[in-house]
């Protein structure tokens, strides 16, 4: 089973939702996924034709994939991801109402022999924001050490 999150996009962006998709692949792709040769987190997620459409997402070729399956295998081509057409219509008019706010890829897992990712819209934080951040981080740190050396 895959697990991966994308730790710098919770970082750099503010969360309001979250959606399960599937991505369409084929099958030596998954197979590839599933040994985590992937790289998704310089993807973009994009609306086209009221599709979801994942792009720039590179999968390696699978090692033991045959000549006729690979062929002209272009590792970064478009991907289509799947949710219900209420879903979609949700994540769009949020696009749309909230100023600022794109679709992320946060999550890609794997669920029985499908592949799946996490959605997320959000929005781009501020550089004070996420100063304030990580001096709060360092103050807990710090806090929790102290205390540590008392008990200890």
């Amino acid at each position: 089973m895959i697990q991966r999150i994308n730790k710098k996009a919770l970082f750099d962006y503010s969360i309001e939702k979250t959606r399960e998709c599937g991505i369409v692949l084929f099958g030596h792709e998954v197979k590839s996924m599933k040994q985590n040769n992937f790289s998704a987190w310089e993807a973009i997620i994009r609306f086209q034709w009221s599709v979801l459409f994942l792009i720039n997402c590179h999968i390696d070729q699978y090692v033991h994939a045959s000549i006729q399956q690979l062929g002209s295998y272009n590792p970064t081509r478009p991907r289509i991801l799947l949710a219900h057409r209420k879903e979609l219509g949700s994540m769009f008019a949020g696009i749309r109402q909230w100023w600022g706010a794109t679709l992320i890829l946060t999550k890609i897992y794997s669920r029985r022999h499908f592949i799946k990712c996490e959605v997320a819209l959000a929005k781009k934080k501020k550089n004070i924001t996420k100063k304030s951040l990580i001096k709060e981080r360092d103050t807990d740190r710090q806090v929790k050490q102290d205390l540590a050396r008392l008990w200890f």
